[in-house]
C-alpha cells in the first residue's frame, strides 16, 4: 500500500490521541473532584448527581480507565510503527531504526499529550472536567463493561488474597475541602459569618508556632513568694496583667498563680498589706 493511501491513518492517530486525553483528563478529574462541592451542585445539576454516583464506584471506573487507555494507546503505537516502517521501505532506510525512532515518538507524543497534560487539566478544573467529558467516558464504560467488571473483580480477587482492606470513604479527604464546605455553607447561609470564622481560625491556630503564643523565659514576670501585698499591687499595675506566677528561690521553680481576684478578697477582709503570698496560694 503505498503512502498516499495511508493517508487516512493520520486522521485515526488524531482521533486516539484525543480518546487518549480524554481518559486521563477524566480519571484526574473524577478522583481530584470534591465531594462536597458534587454535593453542592447536584442541587442544581444532574449531571452532577450522576458524576457523584459514578465517583462512588472507583473499581469500575479504574478498570475502565486502563482498558480505554490502554487500547487507544497500543492502537496509536501501532500505527506510528507500522506508518515508520512504510516510510523506511519507500526510502531505502534500516526499518529497525525506523521502528526505534517512532516507538520514541510515540512514547514522547502519549506522554505528553496523552497523559501529562490532561491529567493536570483535569486536576486543576475537576469538577468541571468531570462533567463535560462524563458523556464521552460512559460511551465507553457500556463498551468496556464485561471487561472492566471482570478485572474489577480479579483485582479485589487480588486484594483480599494479600488482605489490603479498601479505604472506607471519607467525608472529607483535605483540610481544603472542609473549607469549601464552610464557605459554601456561608453562601447559602446554612452557617453564620461568625461560626465560619471561628472555624478558621481553629485550622489557622494549628498552624501557630509555640512561641507565637508562649511568652519567653526572660520575658516572665513573675514574683518571689516572699514578695508582700504592695510588691504585688505595684507589679499588677506596671504590667496590667490579671495573673501573676509565683516562685520559690528562683523562677524555674513555679509554686502558684496569683489571680488579682484574690487580691480582692484580702483587702475586702481589711488584711494587712504587707501580709506574705504563702497564706493565699
Amino acid at each position: 500500500m503505498s503512502l498516499t493511501n495511508l493517508s487516512f491513518l493520520i486522521p485515526l492517530l488524531v482521533v486516539l490521541l484525543a480518546l487518549s486525553a480524554i481518559f486521563s483528563a477524566f480519571e484526574s478529574a473524577i478522583f481530584n473532584a470534591s465531594y462536597i462541592k458534587l454535593e453542592s451542585l447536584s442541587k442544581k445539576s444532574n449531571l452532577a448527581k450522576k458524576i457523584l454516583s459514578l465517583k462512588k464506584r472507583t473499581d469500575s471506573v479504574i478498570s475502565t480507565i486502563v482498558l480505554g487507555n490502554n487500547f487507544v494507546n497500543i492502537l496509536f503505537s501501532a500505527i506510528v510503527t507500522y506508518l515508520a516502517i512504510k516510510i523506511a521501505e519507500s526510502k531505502n532506510v534500516s526499518q529497525s531504526l525506523a521502528v526505534i525512532v517512532a516507538t520514541i515518538i510515540a512514547t514522547l507524543v502519549i506522554v505528553l499529550f496523552g497523559e501529562t497534560v490532561p491529567k493536570s487539566i483535569g486536576a486543576y478544573l475537576s469538577e468541571k472536567s468531570s462533567m463535560k467529558l462524563y458523556y464521552p467516558f460512559m460511551l465507553f464504560w457500556f463498551l468496556f463493561y464485561p471487561l472492566a467488571l471482570a478485572l474489577s473483580h480479579i483485582t479485589n480477587g487480588f486484594l483480599k488474597l494479600f488482605h489490603i482492606k479498601k479505604r472506607g470513604k471519607r467525608i472529607f479527604d483535605t483540610q481544603e475541602e472542609m473549607l469549601s464546605m464552610l464557605e459554601i455553607g456561608k453562601e447559602e447561609g446554612i452557617i453564620e459569618k461568625t461560626e465560619q470564622k471561628m472555624i478558621f481560625s481553629i485550622f489557622e491556630f494549628g498552624d501557630t508556632l509555640v512561641r507565637e503564643v508562649m511568652t519567653p523565659r526572660v520575658d516572665i514576670i513573675s514574683l518571689s513568694v516572699e514578695s508582700t501585698l504592695n510588691d504585688v499591687l505595684k507589679c499588677i499595675m506596671n504590667s496590667n496583667h490579671s495573673r501573676i506566677p509565683i516562685y520559690e528561690n528562683n523562677i524555674d521553680n513555679i509554686i502558684g498563680i496569683l489571680y488579682i481576684k484574690d487580691l480582692f478578697k484580702i483587702f475586702s477582709a481589711k488584711t494587712e498589706k504587707t501580709t506574705g503570698l504563702q497564706s493565699i496560694l
